[in-house]
């Protein structure tokens, strides 16, 4: 018998909709199931202007030492989620390193979800690549 690729008792993420003039979050917009992939999600939420759009903070799966969070940074490639976003933003702001990533929204849960999963497996398969390639450069950074 075949499997899912995704068990049903997967994580599912909520994507709730962001008021662009308080910045809270409103209400619902859809919920999306990303199993084991969702730790690597800082926060998630839809703008629904004239040009909805999709928001996702991408994380690390663990906390950084300071001299990983700087390599990580150095050595991440924006390049390979870039065929699958619209926008590519470094964030400074968090513990560990983030990035924000938009791309639009259809209205299409499907299509939004096989989206998401993309774009959260190439961030992870980039992790891995950064993780394999900073492994002997602590003597660089501290």
């Amino acid at each position: 018998m075949d499997e899912p690729a995704i068990s049903a008792s997967g994580t599912m993420i909520v994507i709730m909709t962001k008021d662009p003039a308080t910045g809270f979050l409103t209400e619902e917009l859809d919920t999306y199931q990303v199993g084991e992939l969702a730790g690597l999600l800082q926060n998630t939420y839809a703008s629904l202007s004239d040009n909805p759009r999709i928001h996702l903070l991408l994380t690390t799966e663990r906390d950084m030492d300071d001299w990983e969070y700087e390599a990580v940074l150095d050595y991440y490639d924006e390049g390979a989620l870039l065929p699958l976003v619209d926008s590519f933003q470094e964030l400074m702001d968090f513990y560990n390193p983030t990035w924000e990533v938009t791309f639009a929204y259809t209205g299409q849960h499907e299509e939004t979800e096989e989206k998401i999963r993309q774009i959260l497996q190439a961030h992870k398969l980039e992790l891995a690549s950064v993780y394999e390639a900073i492994r002997d450069v602590q003597a660089d950074y501290e």
